[in-house]
């Protein structure tokens, strides 16, 4: 490592991790689990063993503890988050993140606070919310829109909720009493 500097591959092994869990729970016959491979990535397997759906609380940015702004409802996919309020710090009273602008270098200023993937593909999700994150709202939605296999939640800086429509029939908004507003 030059001068101590590292790359971390977390988020798309996280992903590759998630997808040989679920293999081995399917060759081990297990129909119903939940996998959390960290705060930012989670695979559902199956349904709850009640039959429901497996829900997934959407994170208030910055909250000191289990707030959410949004559940989502999930049966065999997984979910990875993408945000700059988990792993940062602050010098002279500004704030540096971990999601950094390939076009900068320098921690990602997109207008986003959070972006959340939903879909069949763990490597996937891991890769997308992460770069739809660096892109911001208006072209990860052109992205969305010209690609197929995934759902996403975008949480705007100015507190604006997006939810992409495959999604929408299991999303649940909640974040009116954190100041957020969901733009359907």
């Amino acid at each position: 490592a030059l001068n101590g500097a590292k790359i971390d591959l977390g988020g798309a092994a996280k992903g590759f991790a998630a997808k040989k869990i679920c293999k081995l729970f399917v060759r081990e016959n297990i129909v119903s689990a939940m996998a959390s491979l960290g705060s930012s990535s989670i695979a559902f397997i199956g349904t709850k063993p009640d039959g429901s759906l497996w829900k997934a609380g959407l994170k208030v940015p910055y909250a000191q503890g289990n707030e959410y702004f949004a559940v989502v409802s999930l049966k065999d996919k997984f979910l990875s988050v993408s945000g700059g309020y988990e792993r940062y710090f602050v010098k002279d009273g500004k704030r540096y993140h971990h999601i950094f602008d390939k076009k900068t270098g320098c921690p990602a200023q997109s207008g986003l606070e959070s972006v959340t993937v939903v879909s069949d593909n763990a490597v996937l999700t891991e890769t997308y919310s992460t770069a739809l994150f660096v892109m911001g709202l208006e072209a990860a939605m052109d992205f969305y829109k010209q690609n197929n296999g995934f759902e996403a939640v975008f949480l705007t800086s100015s507190k604006q909720v997006y939810c992409t429509d495959g999604l929408k029939n299991n999303f649940d908004f909640d974040g009116k009493h954190y100041g957020y507003v969901y733009c359907d």
